[in-house]
């Protein structure tokens, strides 16, 4: 039985480093307008809160690197008129409506999520063998959810130090990194490995960059991105045991262009713009 979690580190308040990635210093970039149901158009680069720049769908970890949202702002009496129209139609195919003392402003905003490459994630994982085929009488448990190994009846298990190694490799065999290294002790590694997106990408063969037709070729009518487009990290763990009984995990990495999506309806108070405060966000996040 394996255990297997990957989640997002929070990002520290204020970075040591400023970065300036090549997604930011020119969005536009990013533009595509191939598809009939959905234009890829943003124009600007900005950095979510912790809170909107990841999810937790259907027991998955998701990711934002593009936003499309849709924002209404809502005013009545003095807040309507001429310079509320103005404003309004200072957003890209923003419409304004007003009638009966109550006025709106419908507009949309896309644009690319800063240092999305950066993002922190931790890995972690724990498996359980039962070498009694289904006795119970000698099991074998370890990962780094436990500084040590245990094995023997599940009644009676016995600590001992762990011999487990952890091995980062991508799809051809080769030795990849992940916080830093390709190879982890286990004592090193209790409580999960910290590392960043970028990396996980690498060893993946891909970058955000990257055109979907690189790792599938053949991929029709899709953005030229996997930024924009959307796209699965699959983690595959596999474990063996040498003569000696020494345990070795190997993690491999493999992307698969999809488009993939979450929307999110909500009231956001707090959400600004030209308007001033917005009333409603429906969020459509590519990831």
């Amino acid at each position: 039985a394996w255990a297997v979690n990957l989640w997002r580190e929070k990002s520290p308040a204020q970075r040591v480093v400023s970065h300036t990635l090549p997604d930011c210093q020119d969005p536009s970039t990013y533009s595509w307008k191939a598809d009939s149901t959905f234009s890829y158009m943003p124009t600007a680069c900005k950095a979510l809160p912790n809170e909107e720049v990841h999810f937790i769908t259907q027991n998955k970890l998701f990711l934002a690197t593009f936003i499309d949202d849709t924002l209404v702002w809502d005013g009545t009496g003095e807040t309507c008129g001429a310079a509320s129209q103005q404003t309004c139609q200072q957003n890209a195919e923003a419409v304004y409506e007003e009638a009966d003392g109550h006025c709106s402003c419908k507009f949309h905003e896309q644009f690319i999520v800063k240092d999305a490459e950066e993002q922190r994630l931790r890995f972690s994982y724990g498996y359980e063998l039962d070498r009694s085929y289904g006795k119970r009488a000698d099991v074998w448990r370890d990962g780094f959810v436990s500084t040590e190994a245990s094995s023997g009846p599940q009644h009676d298990l016995t600590s001992h130090r762990s011999t487990l190694v952890t091995r980062f490799l991508a799809l051809d065999g080769t030795e990849c990194t992940f916080g830093g290294r390709s190879k982890w002790q286990h004592s090193d590694a209790v409580g999960g490995l910290s590392g960043t997106l970028q990396e996980l990408l690498a060893c993946a063969g891909v970058t955000l960059d990257s055109n979907p037709a690189k790792p599938v070729g053949g991929t029709l009518s899709s953005p030229p991105h996997l930024r924009t487009m959307g796209f699965k990290l699959i983690l595959h763990v596999e474990l063996s045991q040498n003569l000696f009984g020494e345990m070795t995990s190997e993690v491999r990495i493999e992307a698969t262009p999809t488009t993939t999506v979450t929307w999110k309806d909500d009231i956001q108070p707090s959400a600004s713009s030209r308007m001033g405060t917005v009333n409603r966000r429906l969020r459509r996040a590519h990831g």
